[in-house]
């Protein structure tokens, strides 16, 4: 499983919870079943575009909020001193991006002046 879709996973199962819903009712919401739904939680599947929308819309979260860290994932002392959520999700977001979709070394500029 890629960090994406262990991302997704774990934040659908998030915000589930956070919304008192069951996997039942999530399903009947998006028109899955439920077995499938359980499936898209543990990362065994992962959903076409169309049901990623209708599960971030039934669960009253922006689409790109299933992909990120949630800011319950930051650390208690992160939170402690006073860092806001939009600051702690723009490290996360950055720090996600730096290892997993950068080159761990900047590209030869031989061939620039």
């Amino acid at each position: 499983m890629n960090v994406l879709h262990e991302l997704l996973a774990k934040n659908i199962k998030l915000y589930r919870a956070q919304s008192n819903m069951t996997q039942e009712i999530l399903a009947e919401k998006v028109a899955l079943s439920t077995p499938y739904l359980g499936e898209i939680e543990t990362g065994r599947k992962y959903p076409s575009s169309d049901v990623f929308l209708r599960l971030a819309i039934a669960l009253g979260v922006k689409p790109y909020q299933l992909l990120m860290e949630h800011p319950f994932y930051a650390s208690a002392e992160e939170l402690n001193k006073g860092d806001d959520i939009r600051g702690i999700l723009a490290r996360e977001f950055n720090a996600m991006l730096d290892k997993h979709f950068l080159p761990s070394e900047p590209p030869d500029r031989k061939d620039q002046p």
